[in-house]
This record gives C-alpha cells, sequence and structure tokens, in this order.
C-alpha cells in the first residue's frame, strides 16, 4: 500500500532528495513544475492605501495598518516552521 503525497516543496524538506537517492520516494511528476511561489502578501486595497506596507520593512514600521495580524500556514505545514523563525 503506497503512502500518495501530492505536493510537497523539497526547498524546506532537505530529508525528500535523501529519500528519492535512496529509493524511498518515487515521483510520478511535476506539479509545481512552472515554479510556485511560498510569500508573504498584503491585499492590494492595504497597499493602495499605504504603500509603505510594500516591504516587510514598512509593515515592521507600521504594525497597526495590518491590524498586527498574520495568517501563517497551517500547522505541520514547513512554511510554519520558517515563518514562526522569521517572525521572531
Amino acid at each position: 500500500q503506497p503512502d500518495i503525497l501530492t505536493e510537497v516543496w523539497p526547498g524546506v524538506a532537505d530529508i525528500y532528495y535523501k529519500l528519492e537517492k535512496e529509493g524511498k520516494i518515487v515521483k510520478v511528476g511535476d506539479v509545481l513544475s512552472d515554479g510556485g511561489v511560498d510569500a508573504w502578501l498584503i491585499p492590494d486595497y492595504l497597499a493602495a492605501a499605504h504603500p509603505e506596507l510594500k516591504t516587510l520593512d514598512g509593515i515592521l514600521a507600521n504594525p497597526k495598518l495590518v491590524g498586527g495580524k498574520f495568517n501563517n500556514c497551517p500547522v505541520g505545514w514547513g512554511c510554519r516552521t520558517s515563518n514562526d523563525n522569521l517572525i521572531k
């Protein structure tokens, strides 16, 4: 019975390459063959009203303009760990 992983972002999962080399993982397709975006985003209306928020430095200098909120990745995702560490 195979375990199927429909998507993996190997950039945050070095173990992926090791397991693939050992033959423990078999790649059957390129889900993200055109690339993928891992980014922090703000809504267009907020960027239009407050252009200073288009940079991380601008957000950090004006946390009230974004409500002091950060919608993070789900628990257990690699981006959650990365974001949690970057937020600090």
